[in-house]
């Protein structure tokens, strides 16, 4: 993986988490929301992949693959990749292999691009703790309640409360929390 001023270039095989943390090290915004995307460079090529509304195709300038029909390395364009949502030319070719790409990114505050980083693992957590707790309250009977139901209630509180409370307890410490259930809102 390279750095020149504000792109990257990075092999196919290099990960977006790598790249996000490179990214961040050289204060270039850009990557943020591919930190938690468990992908390598050539596959978030291939499948545009994205998230918050943000697409691998809004960060690639170019890609060299290898043309397995004449097995001639080539390169090519963003406009000439055919990205769709989750999609692109290589992903419909698939005699086309993806080596390498280029990245252009903006100049950004590290503090803020790694304030990104983070709000994204949280968020991550967050739903996914939620998303437990929901599904294994989902087929309690609340008038027939087993042992069972109640560990798993109790694994799933444990669960939210060691991702999103506990590393937050210095700064919570003596501070109320209010937990709104999402139909108060």
């Amino acid at each position: 993986v390279e750095v020149y001023r504000t792109e990257i270039i990075a092999e196919a095989g290099a990960t977006m988490l790598q790249l996000s943390k490179l990214a961040l090290e050289n204060s270039l915004s850009g990557f943020e929301v591919f930190y938690d995307i468990p992908s390598s460079v050539g596959g978030a090529v291939v499948m545009n992949a994205g998230a918050s509304g943000k697409e691998i195709k809004d960060l690639v300038v170019k890609v060299r693959y290898l043309d397995l029909n004449n097995l001639q390395i080539k390169e090519i364009n963003n406009d000439d990749i055919g990205f769709e949502y989750r999609n692109s030319n290589f992903q419909k070719n698939t005699d086309k292999v993806v080596l390498k790409a280029w990245f252009i990114l903006n100049k950004g505050d590290k503090k803020v691009i790694k304030f990104k980083m983070e709000k994204i693992v949280v968020d991550s957590i967050f739903y996914n703790s939620i998303n437990l707790i929901r599904s294994s309250l989902a087929n309690i009977d609340l008038g027939h309640h087993t042992h069972e139901d109640f560990n798993n209630y109790v694994n799933a509180a444990n669960h939210l409360y060691s991702k999103l409370i506990k590393p937050q307890e210095k700064q919570i410490k003596g501070k109320s929390l209010i937990i709104i259930p999402d139909d108060q809102l």
